[in-house]
């Protein structure tokens, strides 16, 4: 499974090492383990999504559009280019 359970991302967050290219996809499972969660209510996907400037494209979904977004602000964030 690649994401923490309900609730469970804050305990694994409390657990991060500092943020580095090194430690970047575990900052990531977590991230992208409370976007899910916020998810999980359909009122605040379009909420989200305009917090976060993201459009989704004819074909994706949300999720899909979110997580992507989430990921390549983090790889900028540690300056990793995929």
């Amino acid at each position: 499974m690649d994401r923490y359970g309900d609730g469970d991302w804050r305990q694994a967050a409390i657990r991060l090492e500092p943020l580095t290219k090194d430690t970047g996809p575990q900052w990531l499972k977590c991230i992208k383990a409370k976007a899910d969660e916020i998810l999980k209510n359909k009122a605040e996907e379009q909420a989200l999504l305009d917090e976060m400037g993201c459009k989704v494209p004819k074909g994706k979904t949300a999720r899909t559009t979110i997580r992507k977004s989430l990921g390549e602000s983090l790889d900028s964030l540690v300056g990793y280019h995929r």
